[in-house]
């Protein structure tokens, strides 16, 4: 069901928690071209099979998908081995973020709604990168507090919950993939989708409450 107003929406709830990429910036596609561009070298049927699994697992991070991919192209995922593909696809990506385009009225909801409930940052984006981010777009201030990998989000939003000290349904994740549902479903937390207009019908009609933007 869409959401006809946000505000209105969110009034009952005490605390939200928002996902980053896809969900408050277009940061989606951005993501999948960094592990083509990082693999770049290798096979079409490689690149094409890093392509599938990425598209079909958005909620995994870096972490899990980079030593899955070094396998795939024959490369022993060693911790050096890790470290050095998760820096340059790092160096690769970030930058891409910063100039991305903010999803419509994101910035604006943030600011209004800081100032009546708590919020927090639960991403799959390295916790010292998404820092880095949120205080280069001038966000961090309207968070509580920012989490990012490698700590899975059913990890950070329980977190969440022990230290807002408040029953779950008075929560609420904001997320754009399935793993985001998945997540807020095991923890008891309330799940509104940020869609794509261009998002699937089927996909739609999973979902409980969902949105275009955050224009209210």
């Amino acid at each position: 069901m869409l959401v006809s107003s946000l505000i209105d929406f969110v009034d009952e709830f005490k605390f939200i928690v928002f996902d980053f990429d896809g969900t408050l910036k277009h940061t989606a596609g951005i993501k999948a071209d960094g592990y083509l561009e990082l693999f770049s070298f290798s096979e079409e049927s490689t690149q094409e099979k890093i392509r599938l699994h990425d598209s079909e697992n958005p909620h995994l991070s870096r972490f899990d998908k980079i030593p899955l991919y070094l396998n795939f192209c024959s490369i022993e995922p060693t911790r050096e081995n890790v470290e050095k593909y998760t820096i340059a696809y790092g160096n690769i990506v970030k930058g891409k973020v910063l100039n991305a385009n903010a999803v419509d009225g994101a910035q604006c909801f943030i600011e209004r709604i800081s100032k009546e409930k708590k919020l927090y940052i639960a991403s799959a984006t390295p916790q010292e990168e998404i820092e880095f981010i949120l205080n280069t777009e001038g966000w961090s201030s309207y968070f509580q507090c920012i989490y990012g990998s490698p700590n899975r989000k059913q990890v950070i939003l329980k977190e969440i919950v022990r230290t807002c000290r408040l029953p779950e349904d008075k929560g609420l994740f904001i997320g754009d993939t399935l793993g985001d549902k998945l997540a807020a479903v095991e923890v008891g937390l309330p799940f509104l989708w940020r869609l794509e207009r261009k998002t699937p019908e089927t996909i739609q009609f999973e979902s409980d409450f969902y949105i275009y933007d955050f224009m209210e």
